[in-house]
């Protein structure tokens, strides 16, 4: 009977002995390209970022010094952009770039490792007689390894945001208890769009002055509201709201000035959307992942954004906002910046 009871206490004392050592999980398997783009239509350079899965019969940990555990070391890309109301198809082949500061990681290597290459996508002339190029309509990447079928995928450009308000030259907004602060956009009812709008406060110090920025943030997925447009309504509780919880009452502050209102918006095609929800981690397990890359793993999509800044509250919303007796810890000046303070009565 002691020596079943001793062979359970030294079975048990193995076991947790065993528990503190962690395990080194691996499959052995082919390395399977992965390939990473998201092509903004506002960016003139554009990068593609090639890599490959691990797979080896030996452990992680044994490889993560071999540099080549990260990369292929024959990789060609090749790029192909359609012209918009065209059937031209023009040819890129993307520079391979060897950049140092790669952040840390497992796997040890000297640079970082992409391709890149110039080209403006949306094109936007000041008047039509300008135009030397139309706005590519479609992309196209193909990755050739020796060793592996050709890794390919097609995507196309999404629209650009078309702002419907406030007004391209409009410098002034109106928020008061009876009227909301109204954002509208165009853009075919993006996959993905991300709208971020902030308000300045500029607070004084004995020792100067520094901005706080109150940021509302609205996102949309798939289907909106609206068939033709997106909306965004800031409505004034939601305003105060935001204020009080973002502004901190400082007693350093001597007073504060309402500063500029900016705004910008981030729209994404369905590609980024399904990748984002993996990414996130809506994911049953039973796939690897979101991917369309074909022969591949990684996602390639197409992204659009719209800013606008140095906008400012109307006279009649700055005095709502004083007589506002939920804000009045805060000491916000009558004007809307020092420098009116400095000229203004």
């Amino acid at each position: 009977m002691k020596i079943a009871i001793y062979s359970l206490v030294l079975g048990f004392a193995l076991l947790l002995s065993s528990c503190e050592t962690e395990p080194d999980i691996y499959i052995p398997s082919k390395p399977q390209p992965v390939i990473h783009a998201i092509f903004d239509d506002h960016d003139s350079i554009h990068y593609i970022l090639v890599t490959k899965t691990f797979g080896a019969a030996k452990s992680s940990q044994d490889f993560r010094s071999i540099y080549d555990s990260i990369y292929f070391d024959e990789v060609n890309v090749e790029v192909m952009l359609k012209e918009q109301f065209t059937d031209s198809w023009i040819p890129i082949i993307p520079e391979r770039v060897f950049a140092t500061g790669k952040e840390a990681g497992l796997f040890h290597y000297p640079d970082q490792e992409y391709f890149c290459f110039n080209r403006i996508i949306l094109d936007t002339p000041s008047h039509p007689l300008l135009r030397t190029t139309y706005s590519i309509d479609s992309i196209s990447v193909r990755v050739s390894i020796p060793g592996y079928e050709d890794a390919y995928c097609l995507v196309k450009r999404i629209d650009s945001v078309d702002i419907v308000a406030p007004l391209f030259d409009q410098t002034y907004l109106y928020l008061v208890p009876s009227s909301p602060l109204l954002f509208i956009w165009s853009g075919h009812a993006h996959a993905w769009s991300e709208f971020d709008v902030e308000f300045e406060f500029i607070e004084e110090l004995e020792t100067g002055y520094r901005s706080k920025w109150v940021v509302i943030q609205n996102t949309q997925y798939d289907e909106s509201a609206f068939s033709q447009y997106r909306q965004l309504n800031v409505t004034y509780e939601e305003f105060i709201r935001e204020v009080l919880l973002q502004i901190d009452n400082d007693p350093a502050v001597i007073r504060r000035y309402i500063g500029y209102v900016k705004m910008h918006i981030v729209g994404g095609d369905q590609p980024m959307v399904e990748y984002m929800k993996y990414f996130n981690g809506y994911t049953d397990y039973n796939e690897q992942g979101y991917t369309n890359i074909t022969n591949g793993l990684g996602v390639i999509a197409t992204s659009t954004r719209f800013s606008k800044d140095s906008m400012r509250f109307d006279y009649e919303t700055r005095q709502t906002l004083i007589n506002e007796n939920r804000l009045k810890k805060l000491r916000i000046c009558k004007w809307s910046s020092p420098e009116e303070a400095l000229y203004l009565p």
